[in-house]
């Protein structure tokens, strides 16, 4: 019995806390109730719950939702206001826009009107172009302007809780000395475009060229890679090595170290490289220093003379050592990136052959008969190199 009371009690007691009552609230399609609340108290966490079951599938429906019940405040001016109950100055220069800010806060919502020296501005806006209210009339905007326009602005805020009228005054310089000072803001204006379209420039010259920078820097890595690993894959076994040498791997063993290399003076040059004297330490295991030739390009280069300085590397490591060729001893290709190869080959002190050649012209006996190209033995002087010998001719002295 004593819980029956105190259930009835806290019934009583929820029913005077809300002092609501549930109406059927039934259309054509629907039916359902409705929760009037004439008097709530003040908090922030009402929890509501609807249920509803299905007449016929007895499914069972809910619906939750939450109510925060608030206090009543009267308006208040925001900071970022260019209006206060003490009032404000605003001066403008004709003939440029402007526009006078009343932001509010306050509950329920509170409602804003404008006055301009005590009349409605409703009077001004109507049929007006050139004046404007907007973002809930908390902004009043003028297009430009005119010393019309001066005078006191008032913004008329009121809620049920309460009342302000923040305030500001308006002054409109002369439009003469404004002039002036427009010329001037045009040309700072014309000024700082130019600088603008300046910089823009600049920058996208500067971004173009770190993204062409990029390109190219990522085509020299590939172009690293290739040259290291080769593409044997792709060799055409139709087309001589020549052709395409550069396809061909580098041995890494062939390389040496730029600190075991002492360069020395230069033996000879041609129409993109020279050739230099060298010793270099560790070749071929050898403690002692070894004398071998370098070939490099020359200063000033382009890249078809690296190119064809790559492909002879290429093509003197595929044939191999040979004893009548003068053979491969090494290279140093560390900063190829930079367009520098060397090629160490044997070191000739003897000179190339066409010297040897030309400086043996003189005593060089022709025993070869240009008629019938065998072999005069007969021939022992240098004094017979004569074209037609008297074998050809068919007679003998």
């Amino acid at each position: 019995l004593l819980l029956l009371l105190l259930l009835l009690l806290l019934l009583l007691l929820v029913l005077l806390f809300f002092a609501g009552k549930t109406n059927i609230c039934n259309t054509k399609f629907s039916s359902g109730t409705c929760l009037n609340i004439t008097n709530i108290s003040l908090r922030k966490d009402w929890f509501f719950e609807c249920l509803a079951q299905a007449r016929f599938t007895k499914i069972i429906e809910k619906i939750s939702f939450r109510i925060d019940v608030v206090e009543k405040m009267a308006p208040w001016v925001l900071s970022s206001s260019n209006v206060s109950l003490e009032g404000t100055e605003i001066i403008v220069k004709s003939p440029f826009p402007f526009f006078i800010a009343c932001y509010v806060e306050g509950r329920p919502k509170p409602k804003i009107k404008w006055l301009k020296d005590g009349e409605n501005i409703d009077e001004i806006i109507e049929n007006n172009d050139v004046v404007s209210l907007s973002d809930d009339n908390q902004i009043l905007e003028f297009k430009f302007s005119i010393k019309k326009y001066e005078g006191k602005y008032e913004c008329n805020v009121e809620n049920r809780v309460g009342h302000i009228q923040p305030f500001t005054n308006v002054i409109i310089e002369d439009e003469a000395l404004a002039h002036s000072d427009t010329n001037l803001a045009i040309t700072i204006l014309s000024l700082a475009i130019i600088v603008i379209i300046s910089l823009s420039f600049v920058i996208i010259l500067v971004i173009r060229n770190k993204r062409n920078k990029k390109i190219r820097n990522d085509m020299l890595q590939l172009q690293l890679f290739y040259f290291r690993k080769g593409n044997v894959g792709k060799m055409n076994k139709k087309c001589s090595i020549e052709e395409q040498a550069e396809l061909l791997p580098y041995d890494n063993a062939f390389e040496v170290e730029r600190e075991n290399i002492t360069l020395g003076k230069q033996l000879g040059a041609g129409a993109f490289g020279r050739v230099l004297l060298a010793q270099v330490k560790g070749l071929n295991g050898k403690e002692s220093p070894t004398r071998v030739a370098v070939k490099m390009c020359k200063f000033g280069h382009d890249k078809a003379h690296l190119r064809a300085l790559i492909m002879e590397l290429k093509i003197m490591i595929h044939l191999g050592k040979h004893l009548n060729i003068v053979n491969l001893l090494g290279a140093h290709t560390s900063n190829i990136d930079k367009g520098e190869l060397w090629i160490l080959v044997e070191y000739c002190k003897y000179g190339n052959l066409l010297k040897f050649i030309q400086r043996g012209k003189a005593q060089f006996i022709n025993q070869m008969d240009p008629v019938t190209s065998d072999i005069d033995m007969g021939r022992t002087s240098p004094l017979e190199n004569n074209p037609l010998s008297t074998t050809s001719l068919g007679c003998s002295i």
